[in-house]
């Protein structure tokens, strides 16, 4: 999301990741295709359990180019 929380890319683990470290990497593109500016952009983090238990977690990355 960029800093005014509109929606910029969706990066999505289909199926299910083991438990522990996992990693998304973003190419700086948008949904579009488009490369974004320099930022700073929310990265929001959701996770939930077999169980159905959730977890979440915001924090804010800077983009220099």
């Amino acid at each position: 999301r960029n800093m005014a929380g509109r929606c910029i890319k969706v990066l999505s683990a289909d199926g299910t990741a083991t438990a522990g470290l996992n990693s998304a990497v973003w190419s700086l593109r948008s949904d579009s295709g488009a490369m974004v500016p320099s930022g700073s952009y929310l990265v929001q983090i959701e996770a939930t359990t077999e169980s159905g238990q959730r977890a979440q977690a915001l924090t804010r990355v800077n983009v220099n180019r």
